[in-house]
């Protein structure tokens, strides 16, 4: 930003370099700092926030994709690194589902530094998720559902009438009201 800057590439690379050098001056307290590091801090704060089945998967994409990281300095690492892993679970063939869950995994690491320890400013990597299609299933309108009453009341008892009604009433699915065993429900 220095008006001696004739040319604006010129001023472009200062401005890198000046930045660069104000980061690491900011940061020189957590610079050592590692994804490990962090891990064990969130993971005192997870046991209060969440349940063990959620750490333990969380433990485990950890372990099995992302180990080349956790003992790497928040600093050192690049977006060529995290490229390379995001690669590596893609040849795995996950569903968009899973693979977003491994990447949250680490996601949820580098964010829980930068925001809950404030040990970063920002990163040097962003993370890239897959696209995931909505799976939700259409249920019934108010205008389908008395003939959908009316379907189940011709095929079957009024005991039965009652209690599709009571679990639509509880938005259960009209297909698993359908099919529920009326034996053991009652």
């Amino acid at each position: 930003r220095s008006t001696r800057m004739r040319t604006k590439p010129a001023a472009l690379e200062v401005y890198k370099r000046e930045r660069e050098r104000l980061v690491q001056e900011s940061l020189g307290i957590f610079t050592s700092k590692t994804p490990r590091d962090a891990h064990k801090e969130w993971e005192t704060y997870a046991r209060s926030h969440y349940g063990t089945k959620y750490i333990d998967a969380n433990q485990d994409y950890l372990d099995r994709f992302w180990s080349s990281l956790m003992d790497t300095p928040f600093s050192l690492i690049r977006q060529e690194q995290v490229h390379k892993i995001h690669l590596a679970i893609q040849e795995h063939g996950f569903k968009p589902e899973t693979f977003n869950k491994i990447v949250n995994a680490f996601s949820c690491l580098v964010t829980f530094a930068r925001d809950e320890l404030g040990w970063l400013k920002f990163v040097n990597f962003k993370f890239k998720r897959q696209k995931v299609k909505p799976t939700r299933k259409r249920g019934l309108t108010k205008k389908e559902v008395p003939v959908f009453l009316k379907l189940v009341a011709v095929q079957s008892s009024i005991h039965a009438l009652m209690l599709i009604a009571m679990m639509l009433g509880l938005a259960i699915r009209e297909i698993e009201a359908l099919y529920a065993c009326w034996s053991k429900f009652s």
